[in-house]
C-alpha cells in the first residue's frame, strides 16, 4: 500500500498548491481521504482481495488524475 499512500500524498500535495477552484480541491481532499482509508482497510485483507482492492484503488487514484488534469487544461 505504500506506493498507493505516495500517489495519494503527492496528489494532495499538488491540489493545494493550485489555482483549482475552492470546491473541487474540498472534494478532491475529500476523496482522496477515502482512497487513503480505503488503502489502509486493505492491509487487513487477505492478498488477493489486498491487490483486487490496491488495484481498484489505482484505477480511481488515475480517473481523479484525469479529472483534475482537465481542470487545469481549462
Amino acid at each position: 500500500g505504500a506506493p498507493l499512500q505516495a500517489r495519494i500524498a503527492g496528489m494532495r500535495k499538488s491540489v493545494s498548491v493550485s489555482s483549482l477552484p475552492k470546491g473541487f480541491i474540498t472534494d478532491c481532499q475529500e476523496r482522496l481521504d477515502e482512497l487513503s482509508e480505503a488503502v489502509n482497510n486493505a492491509e487487513f485483507m487477505g492478498p488477493e482481495q489486498r491487490v483486487r482492492a490496491h488495484r481498484s484503488i489505482a484505477k480511481d487514484l488515475d480517473a481523479l488524475g484525469q479529472q483534475i488534469q482537465e481542470k487545469i487544461e481549462n
